[in-house]
């Protein structure tokens, strides 16, 4: 390796291949590899599979990005955090990097104490999401948001991926910086109607955990069924309680064993790293979120030109723009999502226009050619 190449780190937690982890993945490995040195920090500790561990470092270290893992780094809060600080020390000292991004909150606060022991290292983070949300108590909002403010103060530049968020941190203007996150979009034409108008696929992809609320789907989907419709409407779920305790999926499973008529309609299809297949199968893609900072997977939707059923939480009416490539709701108003289910399924050609639109609109403004341009602009400066 070059003693010339800038050094860069990512500090990731949850080694899983999904949401901030592959916006560490499609940056990192589209950089300049003779320019850079590339190295991703996650947690060897997280209670995840061994399939989905080995799958996080392959898929780094086949494009020449260093995976190195931590023994005591977790999503949770304790004293371990402890362990946590002087491990990355450890580790940051042996690299000695040019620029350490932070991606999650536990890694933005414990880089944030770094800093001031690394002068020579530039800091960055990139706020994917709040660790606090406005359905939290009023204290624990004032405390983590303290806390990610006062974080900023060490920080030498903060990457927003939505406008939205940027209104809390209106004092680091010099600071703050808007680079959304991105997808390399297939080169392929807009979508045509298939053949099989008789059924309507509806597909979310995503953790089954209280953020993406999955009941309120449930419950929309219900409303939607009980009606006569000339189709049959189908509800692939994707994704699975990879790092959570499992209640959520436990109440969706008691939610459609009280409705029978659910059983034959829905499947659950477990986590899929390759979500591809489903993507290509689907009508509408469809996400009940309380909060997202973003949402990568919106991306992959109009990667399929499908047209979205959202919610209109944080960063999502920036990636969705609503009533051209789809439909928002507000959060939990399972009868206004119930609603725009039943026009996009009972309409195919608006099903067809607006996954047109959506897919054109994030090719426009979310190509990785164009964002990784923007993190190396962003690297360089700071070198």
């Amino acid at each position: 390796m070059s003693l010339n190449k800038i050094k860069i780190v990512h500090v990731q937690v949850t080694p899983i291949f999904a949401g901030a982890v592959k916006f560490s993945y499609d940056i990192l490995s589209n950089l300049d590899k003779d320019k850079y040195e590339l190295y991703v920090i996650y947690s060897a500790n997280e209670p995840i599979s061994q399939v989905l561990r080995q799958e996080f470092i392959s898929k780094f270290e086949d494009q020449g990005i260093k995976a190195i893992g931590s023994k005591y780094l977790r999503r949770s809060i304790g004293f371990h955090d402890i362990a946590v600080f002087f491990e990355l020390y450890h580790i940051i000292n042996n690299i000695k990097p040019k620029i350490i991004n932070s991606i999650s909150s536990k890694p933005w606060v414990l880089c944030s104490i770094l800093s001031l022991l690394i002068p020579k290292t530039r800091f960055i983070h990139t706020i994917q999401g709040l660790s606090w949300h406005l359905g939290d108590s009023f204290i624990k909002r004032k405390i983590y948001h303290a806390v990610e403010w006062l974080s900023s103060l060490a920080n030498d530049k903060v990457v927003f991926v939505n406008r939205l968020y940027m209104q809390y941190y209106k004092y680091f203007k010099n600071k703050s910086i808007y680079i959304p996150n991105c997808l390399e979009f297939k080169n392929q034409g807009l979508r045509t109607e298939k053949g099989n108008v008789s059924e309507v696929k509806l597909l979310f992809i995503g953790r089954i955990d209280p953020q993406k609320d999955i009941l309120t789907l449930l419950k929309a989907f219900n409303l939607v069924i009980k009606k006569s419709l000339p189709f049959k409407l189908y509800l692939d779920i994707v994704g699975d309680d990879t790092i959570g305790g499992g209640l959520e999926l436990i109440k969706a499973q008691d939610f459609i064993k009280e409705n029978p008529a659910l059983e034959k309609l829905i499947k659950f299809h477990g986590w899929h790293s390759d979500v591809t297949p489903f993507l290509e199968k689907a009508d509408i893609f469809i996400s009940t979120s309380v909060y997202e900072g973003f949402g990568i997977v919106f991306l992959e939707a109009g990667n399929y030109y499908l047209p979205v059923i959202s919610t209109d939480v944080d960063g999502i009416p920036e990636v969705v723009a609503h009533n051209l490539g789809g439909f928002l709701a507000p959060k939990h108003d399972y009868r206004q999502i119930a609603n725009y289910i039943e026009i996009l399924s009972s309409d195919k050609n608006l099903r067809l226009k607006m996954g047109n639109d959506h897919g054109q609109y994030v090719r426009k403004h979310f190509s990785k050619d164009l964002i990784v341009t923007q993190y190396d602009n962003l690297y360089t400066s700071l070198s």
